[in-house]
């Protein structure tokens, strides 16, 4: 735990950023929309924390030197449309949570560095290797810090870089290491060693989470989910993840696009040969290194350099460092964007002629009153008429982002709309347009729920199985091998009674997708009702309901049962294959929600078990549990016409299992009675 003078020392931000990020609900009443996902207005609000997050960011002396530089790196950070989908959807709190917890270690670990100076000061440097040693750190931030670095690397993966950044910003800010070189000072020394400790419990935080949550560095992950992973040239491999870097400096500057997927083949993959293909990463680079190095050589060295830490520090687990299951996720450009928004202060100061003080010597400790700071210089008339027009283009991109950022909101209204307006930005691709055709059919899967008698409804129905069915095909012809795809094709087939081109798709689902469960369901259900191939219904549902187990998945409750009738049918007398039908219909019957419209489909499969010419060598103890767990359904469902209609039927079928089982616990007892002497 901090010590007590954590709130003091971060400041009044700090309980702002927890009161608005943390306990984020209670101030949007919780309300979620059908995606289960903030709705556009509260999520506007919390766009509003974004102001204190990077409030809390420049409290380390890293901000402009004025203070309208630094309203308008807040500015730009809240109203960035990069975050709609890290304030709209749930799932994105995570970076805002990682993002939090990332300025809370950077501001505990600054906190032990000013002391440790302020303890050490007077020390003599030190040379040779003696000077590498375990620093003195106060005990208390040091733990503050490190809690805080589980916790950003427990919200997302790019926390675990939270220490790293801390490190940097020591450097920068404690150990001058950008105005005296190489050159060695006590300032530096210290700031080394505590980098060297901030390394040591990186590694170490890193094998815990781990350990604890069983992730891997290379998570599994298909082809169209990250193609550049999957190549196999390593130099057009590192051209591909070039070109990724130049999209991700262009949605950070302009962020025109938004998709809710970059996946294959939004980004395609580069020609060696041509060189059009060097020319976007070589402009890139040169902006994202030439430019800093330029700044690095003036009094605002350690903005920049801060302002660069922010922005490409957070991007290495996306940067081909390690494989990741996306090409491009705008939700990564969370940090990004804080690093962006000081570097567009910092100009901001450069254009009106805000000139920093260039360090003399160590900061102050806490405790002393802070130095003021000088005032600006006067602006002859040419830069003051530059800088009136610099406010006004200024003043004019941030209405375009936060208009950017309400319209992107809107989008997560819904799954059709969201995914929608992704495949109109980015057409190419495949991922996007199947989740649009997955969105459609299930638009149609609840139409058909909610007023399935309407001859309207109908229609819309139909409208809406063609459209997913056109979505599906562009992301086949754009991905052949996607499985997914080839799945939402042969379902909205199923539901257009197009029998062939049903058992077209859903075969080559399987064949693409061996590892898909929801393709096998499809498989095996299809072979069980159309063609009633018992066999190939026994594999298919077999395997959907080993894939679900291993990935520790709640398998549907028809799927089980179904798979559990098809394999009691099989059986052929064999006790192991019968009991394990038996097993899996208990398993389906007992995970089915009290229902009354279940209780026709319990009956039936119930009965047709029953009535299994191999009954009497079935475990019917388990098939008396689902008996019983169907009869007190269906007397809990009295009240409707299907419960009185079934009860009579179950409870015969209740009594009869009751005798079958008393009759096999005779004929066992009589059996040991014969076995004994």
């Amino acid at each position: 735990m901090p010590p007590p003078c954590f709130a003091a020392e971060c400041g009044p931000s700090c309980a702002r950023i927890l009161d608005q990020t943390v306990v984020i609900d209670r101030c949007t009443g919780g309300r979620v929309n059908a995606m289960n996902n903030a709705l556009p207005l509260p999520a506007a609000n919390k766009q509003g924390q974004g102001c204190y997050g990077l409030a809390y960011a420049l409290q380390i002396n890293t901000a402009p030197a004025s203070p309208g530089g630094t309203l308008l790196a807040a500015v730009v950070f809240t109203a960035h449309p990069l975050h709609a989908e890290n304030v709209a959807s749930l799932v994105g709190r995570a970076d805002i949570l990682s993002f939090v917890f990332t300025l809370a270690v950077v501001e505990a670990w600054l906190a032990a560095a000013r002391r440790h100076d302020a303890a050490a000061a007077g020390e003599p440097v030190h040379t040779g290797l003696w000077w590498i040693r375990v620093p003195r750190l106060p005990v208390g931030w040091v733990c503050a810090a490190v809690a805080a670095y589980l916790a950003a690397a427990a919200s997302k993966e790019s926390g675990l870089l939270a220490l790293a950044l801390a490190a940097a910003f020591d450097l920068i800010l404690h150990g001058r290491c950008l105005w005296g070189g190489l050159r060695a000072t006590p300032a530096l020394q210290r700031a080394v060693q505590r980098t060297l400790v901030a390394a040591v419990l990186s590694v170490a935080a890193l094998w815990l989470s781990v350990a604890i949550r069983g992730a891997r560095l290379h998570p599994s992950h298909h082809r169209h989910d990250n193609p550049i992973a999957y190549e196999g040239d390593p130099g057009v491999k590192a051209l591909w993840y070039a070109h990724v870097h130049y999209w991700y400096l262009v949605l950070l500057v302009f962020p025109a696009w938004s998709c809710q997927d970059w996946g294959y083949d939004v980004i395609p993959r580069p020609d060696p040969a041509s060189p059009e293909a060097f020319l976007r990463p070589a402009a890139a680079y040169a902006v994202m290194f030439l430019l800093p190095a330029a700044l690095l050589q003036t009094r605002r060295r350690d903005g920049v350099a801060v302002a660069a830490a922010l922005i490409f520090l957070p991007m290495l687990p996306a940067s081909g460092v390690v494989r990741v299951a996306t090409v491009l996720a705008e939700r990564l450009l969370y940090i990004p964007s804080a690093g962006y928004g000081v570097a567009l202060g910092l100009a901001y100061d450069a254009v009106h002629g805000h000139e920093p003080e260039p360090p003399v010597k160590l900061a102050a400790p806490a405790s002393s009153p802070k130095p003021r700071r000088r005032a600006a210089a006067p602006k002859p008339p040419a830069a003051a008429a530059f800088a009136t027009e610099a406010r006004v283009v200024l003043a004019l991109y941030v209405v375009w982002l936060a208009v950017l950022a309400v319209l992107r909101s809107e989008k997560w209204e819904s799954p059709t709309a969201l995914y929608a307006a992704g495949a109109k930005s980015c057409p190419r691709s495949a991922k996007g347009r199947h989740q649009l055709a997955s969105a459609l059919y299930q638009e149609h899967a609840q139409l058909k729920r909610e007023r399935g008698d309407d001859p309207a409804a109908a229609e819309a129905g139909e409208a809406l199985l063609h459209r997913a069915a056109g979505e599906a095909q562009a992301a086949l012809d754009i991905n052949p091998s996607f499985s997914e795809a080839h799945l939402v094709l042969a379902q909205a087939a199923r539901q257009l009674k197009q029998r062939d081109q049903h058992e077209r798709h859903v075969e080559l689902a399987v064949r693409h997708g061996p590892d898909n469960a929801e393709a096998h369901e499809e498989f095996g259900m299809h072979a069980l009702l159309h063609h009633n191939d018992l066999d190939l219904c026994v594999k298919h549902l077999g395997a959907a309901v080993a894939l679900w187990d291993r990935r520790k998945v709640r398998v549907k409750p028809d799927v089980a049962a179904n798979y559990g009738l098809a394999l009691t049918q099989t059986a052929g007398g064999d006790v192991a294959v019968l009991t394990a039908g038996i097993e899996a219909i208990f398993r389906g019957v007992e995970a089915t929600p009290p229902h009354p419209s279940r209780c026709v489909w319990v009956s039936n499969i119930v009965s047709m078990s029953v009535q299994s010419p191999h009954r009497a060598e079935a475990d019917l103890g388990s098939l008396d549990r689902s008996l019983r767990l169907a009869v007190g359904e269906c007397r809990a469902a009295l009240a409707d016409k299907h419960g009185a209609e079934h009860m009579a039927e179950l409870d015969a079928l209740a009594e009869r299992t009751a005798r079958l089982v008393a009759e096999r616990a005779a004929d066992e007892a009589a059996r040991q009675a014969h076995v004994q002497p």
